[in-house]
């Protein structure tokens, strides 16, 4: 097996889903983009009404919605929504309702909430488990949600593997998998969870060791029951030039030299920080503007693997 990276937990932008006519269908509508507000049924973020739009926040979605986490819903002037009486809502959610207007308006269980009115359905929607306004659902049925799962080659020697999840319950840990010809996969990893949590987490894994040339990847999730799931295949092609890839020199490198990184010029972010194999953030520097930046390696760091992370980029840095 490779040397494992761990990559720092990092929060994600809420998902915000805007339903501007009565014709757009929020099982639809807010399972698209690139940060969904719905995502294998449930439904994180924020939901916006706008004026006079008059919707239903379906349940017989494929499949059905099930609020979640943090969920705010907003409606504009004269929108009117309605909320079933048998929406799923999962345990420790937080509702929050807001009006823009004194005509707006949602409908529960027959009843129609103004503005003025609306704290009332939300401390009932915040207490599923003894109102009659919606269904509370255990946290621990919710799925390990999948955001992003990515392979990108480091230094043409390595591949970097990150994937982002919404939420995890009763996860015990992820498995990664390699195979040459994206058929015959060995286990090459397992990352432990980190636990029960509603904030989204970035996990990472550095393969040391790929192959020239083509390299796929399987991840799958175990639960604490040993049930798995498995998320989907992704390649990538190592020892091949890459003219975006960023130059990092000397490397490796002894402690107390001096390095340099030069990022793309049209990718600048703002600070280069270094991590090691742990995911604890050792030091930072900023980058200045034109992308080039050059630091000192600590005198006190220990030899090892160690990775520098810019932006939603980084590079496998060997201190001697």
């Amino acid at each position: 097996m490779g040397a494992t990276a761990l990559i720092p937990p990092v929060r994600a932008q809420v998902p915000t889903c805007t339903i501007a006519s009565n014709t757009e269908d929020i099982c639809v509508k807010c399972a698209q983009g690139d940060n969904p507000a719905v995502i294998d049924g449930v439904f994180r973020g924020e939901l916006i009404i706008n004026e006079w739009v008059v919707t239903t926040l379906k349940t017989d979605c494929n499949p059905g919605i099930i609020l979640a986490d943090d969920v705010t819903i907003t409606v504009g002037k004269h929108g009117n929504l309605t909320i079933p009486t048998d929406i799923w809502i999962s345990e420790g959610t937080t509702i929050r309702l807001v009006g823009l207007h004194n005509k707006s308006a949602i409908q529960n269980g027959g009843t129609t909430y103004e503005k003025f009115s609306f704290p009332d359905l939300e401390a009932q929607l915040n207490n599923c488990g003894a109102s009659a306004s919606c269904q509370s659902m255990p946290a621990s049925q919710l799925p390990v949600t999948l955001t992003s799962w990515n392979a990108v080659t480091v230094q043409a020697r390595s591949v970097r593997l990150e994937w982002m999840v919404a939420v995890e319950e009763s996860n015990d840990y992820f498995t990664i998998e390699h195979s040459t010809n994206g058929t015959d996969f060995q286990e090459i990893a397992r990352i432990d969870s980190r636990g029960n949590t509603k904030e989204s987490e970035l996990y990472g894994y550095l393969h040391t060791d790929p192959v020239a040339g083509a390299n796929y990847y399987r991840l799958s999730q175990t639960d604490l029951d040993g049930q798995y799931e498995r998320f989907g295949v992704i390649r990538t092609v190592v020892g091949l030039p890459e003219t975006t890839s960023p130059a990092l020199w000397p490397n490796p490198a002894r402690t107390g030299q001096e390095v340099t990184l030069r990022t793309a010029a049209d990718r600048v972010p703002a600070n280069l920080t270094l991590y090691d194999v742990t995911g604890r953030a050792i030091r930072s520097w900023p980058i200045p503007a034109d992308g080039e930046v050059n630091f000192r390696i600590p005198d006190a760091l220990p030899g090892g693997v160690y990775v520098l992370r810019y932006g939603s980029l980084s590079n496998m840095l060997i201190v001697k």
